[in-house]
């Protein structure tokens, strides 16, 4: 009798064990499920807003710039001047991915070719503006087809300064209409009753050339 119980005992712990090691897999699976499944959902809308913005640019024959900005010399008196105001490419909606849950998405696309002089004094005393302000992407050259064949070039992230081409030309910068620098930023959360939760960012910055070989 002893022996059966002890044998019992034993069976009863090995299950218990067995089991929560199952629900701890279970729990990371699905945790290391959502995370994927947010990576390439963001990583698709930043796609999907700039291939909309390249083609239009080109289809346009001029390049799209910030709501607020008119000329490369246009001040900066808050964040939104630099967005593009067109719902392809900055929008706020809410998704509901794989039919399970409520998700928010928020993408924003900002022209960075502004200059960091040109930055209002309450722009820079405001830090939630400054915080999530992209750094400036400035080109130099000569002419349009001096940065090569290429309508594009790809940068891995966000910059700091000036970009300068293999060939300045005594600080030209390019055609105001012709080159256009962008920084698309996709943010996604989780909507409940008790509000949004920030799960996934993702930020590509690119910049874009028309050329008259195009």
């Amino acid at each position: 009798m002893p022996m059966a119980l002890v044998v019992l005992l034993v069976g009863v712990i090995m299950s218990a064990i067995l089991i929560d090691m199952g629900y701890s897999f279970s729990t990371i699976t699905r945790q290391q499920r959502n995370f994927y499944a947010d990576h390439v959902a963001a990583a698709d809308y930043v796609q999907a807003a700039k291939g909309w913005l390249i083609q239009d640019n080109i289809n346009r024959g001029t390049v799209w710039h910030g709501q607020g900005l008119s000329s490369r010399d246009s001040p900066v008196s808050s964040v939104s001047d630099l967005l593009l105001d067109d719902p392809h490419v900055s929008y706020d909606l809410d998704v509901a991915p794989h039919g399970v849950g409520r998700q928010r998405v928020v993408v924003n696309v900002f022209d960075v070719q502004y200059q960091l002089s040109h930055l209002g004094s309450a722009l820079q005393n405001d830090y939630e503006q400054m915080r999530v302000l992209p750094a400036p992407i400035n080109a130099v050259g000569g002419s349009s087809t001096s940065a090569g064949e290429g309508m594009e070039s790809q940068l891995g992230g966000p910059t700091t300064g000036d970009i300068g081409t293999k060939e300045e030309s005594g600080g030209r910068f390019y055609p105001w209409d012709r080159f256009g620098a962008y920084v698309v930023r996709v943010q996604l959360f989780n909507v409940s009753a008790g509000g949004s939760v920030l799960t996934r960012t993702a930020e590509e910055a690119f910049f874009q050339l028309l050329s008259d070989d195009i």
